[in-house]
Order: structure tokens, then sequence, then C-alpha cells
């Protein structure tokens, strides 16, 4: 992979975890549970290189997840904007 490589967390996008408990993004930008799928789901929708391995995430190291490793030149930050931006989308589209 060239480039940045970032790792995020299905727990960064779930609206029922604390900032605490390891949430990163708004309120308004989280998504209630989401699941490993999913977000793999929406990092093909934006187009993100990435590559994903079983593992668990610390502040929730009882519940088994993955870990992603994404290829990105730009922030931590915006990268987590457009995940979250993504997994709106494909739960609206469920929804509907």
């Amino acid at each position: 992979m060239a480039g940045k490589r970032l790792v995020i967390w299905p727990q960064y996008f779930d609206s029922s975890l604390s900032r605490r408990m390891g949430r990163k993004v708004s309120s308004e930008l989280a998504v209630p549970s989401p699941k490993p799928e999913e977000i793999e789901r929406a990092l093909r929708a934006a187009g993100l290189k990435f590559e994903s391995k079983k593992a668990r995430y610390p502040r929730t190291w009882w519940q088994e997840s993955k870990m992603f490793i994404i290829e990105f030149e730009g922030s931590k930050t915006e990268l987590l904007k457009i995940v979250a931006a993504e997994l709106k989308k494909l739960r609206g589209r469920r929804k509907s």
C-alpha cells in the first residue's frame, strides 16, 4: 500500500457508545451498532483501499470485531467523516 495507513474500528461510528468507550464521530454522524460488514461496504462505496483483520477493540475487548487498515492521504478526522457519511447513506437505503 502507498500513502498513509490509518486504522479504524466499527466502534468509532457506534452511536450506542460514549466517547469514553471509543466513539470518535459526533452522535449526529454515528449509527447504532455498525457491523464490520457495513464498514467494509462503506469503505468500498467511498472508493478506499483497505485490508481488514479480526481483532478486538481494546475498550470493548469482550466483543469480537475487525480492524480496518486504510490507505488514505488526508487526516484521520477526514477519513472518519467520509466513512460515517457512507454508513449513513447505506443505512438510509436499507430502511427505504
